[in-house]
């Protein structure tokens, strides 16, 4: 029975030893816990941070590309306009002299619209006096500037009439100033000007 009591004490002086070892530590596991604790915040702050700055960085990149994208879209929807218009312009049968003189009507805005309202019958008279067809084919269109709802354009097109634009008869080559207006959704010409 002696051997029991004894290992019974020493098992009691084991716990007693076991017990105060973890008093005696737990200043020290308490601080390590506090720091551990903290470690993770701060872990936890820093990732929610990094987080917060790649998604405002994702939206901003989705806003600016969104933007310069409208920007391209408005761009090329301008040229494309004046080439069309310029196009239109040089595009005259005498068979129809009526329906040119509306095409480019339709393509016009402003003062350039009021400009060839008022000519309207000279317009005519000078499609209908054509001895045939008068074509023409844009080689290319530059937007110079474009701001809001105005774009300067420069077109370059082959033509088989270059009157009908104001440019002289022996020119089969003619390069335009196109101004342009927004009106709507629309692109339309407010002036047209040879370069000097």
């Amino acid at each position: 029975m002696s051997m029991r009591i004894d290992a019974q004490a020493a098992y009691d002086d084991a716990v007693r030893q076991e017990r105060l070892a973890r008093i005696g530590a737990a200043d020290d596991l308490r601080a390590r816990g506090r720091r551990r604790r903290a470690g993770v915040r701060l872990l936890g702050v820093a990732a929610a941070a990094v987080v917060t700055a790649l998604l405002v960085t994702a939206l901003w990149a989705v806003v600016s590309r969104s933007a310069a994208q409208h920007r391209l879209d408005a761009d090329d929807a301008s040229r494309t306009a004046a080439a069309e218009a310029i196009t239109t312009m040089l595009t005259a049968d005498p068979a129809d002299a009526d329906g040119y003189v509306n095409r480019i009507l339709d393509v016009s805005t402003g003062d350039q619209r009021d400009r060839l309202d008022r000519v309207r019958p000279q317009l005519h008279d000078a499609v209908t006096a054509l001895t045939r067809p008068a074509t023409g084919i844009v080689l290319a269109a530059g937007l110079v500037s474009r701001h809001g709802d105005a774009a300067e354009v420069v077109v370059v097109a082959q033509a088989s009439d270059p009157t009908l634009i104001g440019a002289a008869a022996d020119e089969s080559r003619v390069t335009v100033d196109v101004t342009l207006r927004r009106v709507g959704d629309r692109w339309l010409v407010a002036g047209t000007e040879q370069p000097s």
